[in-house]
């Protein structure tokens, strides 16, 4: 990379609830990845406007290299890996089929569950991650940008279970993705014993993941954790997640990641360009739940209706 500029990555920041680099989970795993890989990085994670939500600029986290953008979690490591910055290098045959099998686990019986937590379960959503997203953006974006994740977060969670809302009971969908996490941390326990990861003592992709999905359910204030005893019964995952907090976080910790207000900066055609967020925001949320029938109307042929 000698000579080129860096990669530019955009993540959630850090979050005054915790000792967190980031308190989301797909910007701690690629913050996790570069830090196992040492890859030297832009790091971006002041306000993010007005219109980020909208699509102007792209999900986060984002990879923006060179001109190639990478806008999720698989493309932003895969993207690394094509930079050199890897983890998985030194993985024989077996070991890399372990590392696959981990992050197939996860990414099905674990991911549901963490969604779940953080965006459907109600009280968390109202007193936890509503305000810890919605401070990274300035209005009427960080109205808009918590309400269209939770739907987001809804449609993946019932996706995922072969559903939706209107066609599936929801005790049953919260019962079978808790039951699976249960499953899923109990093996990641197993399978890691007293190594110091999971494939040994050098970190792997399956690693990162691990840490992005299991740090902020143990370090998050959240009022109703539904993983916490089964996270309790297992102390070497929380030894797992400290020794990467401590060995890979730590020395930056005085600099620590903060949100950059903007409310009281000036922007031209402020009130003009709320007024278009406000109206294009709203476009977005009902056009979005009308196509998932979250909402639906009814049309009578009754005039006196």
């Amino acid at each position: 990379m000698s000579g080129m500029e860096m990669p530019q990555i955009t993540i959630f920041p850090s979050s005054a609830k915790s000792e967190l680099p980031s308190f989301d989970p797909d910007s701690l795993t690629v913050l996790a990845y570069s830090k196992f890989g040492n890859a030297k990085l832009d790091l971006k994670t002041e306000n993010f406007g007005r219109f980020k939500f909208l699509g102007n600029t792209g999900p986060i986290p984002s990879l923006v290299e060179a001109s190639k953008t990478s806008e999720d979690v698989d493309s932003i490591i895969d993207a690394l890996r094509e930079l050199k910055f890897g983890t998985d290098f030194h993985l024989s045959q077996k070991l890399c089929a372990d590392t696959l099998a981990f992050l197939e686990m996860m990414k099905y019986k674990l991911r549901p569950a963490v969604m779940h937590t953080f965006w459907l379960e109600e009280v968390n959503y109202s007193e936890l991650t509503r305000e810890m997203y919605a401070t990274c953006f300035s209005l009427p974006s960080s109205i808009f940008y918590p309400r269209w994740r939770r739907l987001a977060a809804i449609d993946y969670v019932y996706t995922s279970e072969g559903g939706n809302m209107d066609c599936i009971d929801q005790n049953d969908v919260e019962h079978k993705i808790y039951t699976d996490a249960v499953f899923c941390i109990s093996y990641l326990a197993d399978k890691l014993g007293e190594q110091e990861f999971l494939c040994g003592d050098k970190p792997t992709t399956a690693d990162a993941v691990m840490f992005g999905y299991l740090a902020p359910l143990m370090k998050l204030p959240l009022p109703k954790n539904r993983l916490k005893e089964c996270l309790g019964i297992h102390e070497n995952l929380s030894n797992a997640v400290d020794r990467i907090l401590k060995k890979y976080f730590m020395a930056s910790e005085k600099s620590k990641t903060s949100v950059t207000c903007c409310e009281d900066q000036e922007f031209p055609n402020e009130r003009r360009n709320a007024f278009i967020a406000i109206v294009l925001g709203l476009s977005v949320i009902v056009s979005y739940a009308l196509v998932r029938n979250v909402i639906s109307f009814q049309i009578s042929d009754d005039p006196t209706e």
